[in-house]
């Protein structure tokens, strides 16, 4: 199955989801928006923030690697097809993320 979500700041934990799509989507939200080396016993997760203060081409050139990587390591049932971007307004960056899930 695949789906498209568009990476936002998570609002609200919710823990019971009411389907696999919102589950994989809350999954995604919490790895796009976690520093890597952030959690004290998985040092691993997250996603690398290195991006930011770039110039927009090369933040969106690292942010699409970045997420793909830390999505696919962090969440294994869930494969990335790619990052696009919607239009940016200043130095936001605005992606859209195509997943497949094999849940």
């Amino acid at each position: 199955m695949r789906f498209t979500i568009e990476q936002t700041e998570p609002v609200q934990l919710v823990f019971e989801c009411e389907s696999l799509i919102e589950e994989a989507a809350q999954a995604i939200q919490i790895v796009l928006n976690t520093p890597i080396n952030t959690v004290p016993l998985n040092r691993d997760f997250g996603m690398d923030m290195s991006y930011k203060g770039m110039p927009i081409n090369t933040a969106k050139a690292l942010y699409a690697n970045a997420a793909a990587e830390a999505i696919e390591s962090n969440i294994p049932w869930i494969r990335v097809n790619q990052v696009n971007f919607a239009d940016s307004i200043g130095d936001e960056l605005n992606p859209i993320i195509e997943v497949s899930f094999f849940g």
